[in-house]
């Protein structure tokens, strides 16, 4: 599936890709800021970014309604790579935190995790 993706993104095509959790691999991702507190979101989007040289184009699905829903697209993140492939990736996983920050905070009833965000110590 990996190869689907690269080959959709060179011909220019869309590919979504869920960007504020992963449930299979939680730990996989980058430690970044999300409301001002450390967590870890995935890479995946920043990865196929910085490999196929893609933009983000985040979108969130705005429920309006028992039956009836919106896309809502942000601007691109257009990133242009330093050299350094880690801080390149944080930095960019880091532009995506924002926007998913940006949606949240627009329909923060519409956002839901299944397992806790941010534990307290000891928990």
């Amino acid at each position: 599936s990996i190869r689907k993706v690269f080959s959709a993104l060179k011909k220019n095509e869309l590919v979504a890709i869920l960007g504020d959790v992963d449930y299979l691999h939680p730990q996989m991702g980058i430690e970044i800021e999300l409301f001002g507190q450390k967590t870890i979101i995935p890479k995946g989007p920043a990865l196929f970014s910085l490999t196929a040289g893609s933009p983000i184009l985040p979108l969130a699905i705005i429920r309006e309604g028992k039956s009836k829903f919106k896309f809502s697209f942000q601007e691109a993140i257009v990133y242009r790579p330093e050299g350094d492939r880690e801080k390149d990736l944080c930095h960019l996983t880091q532009k995506v935190a924002l926007a998913i920050e940006k949606y949240i905070s627009q329909y923060p009833e519409q956002w839901f995790m299944l397992t806790p965000r941010w534990a307290k110590k000891g928990e």
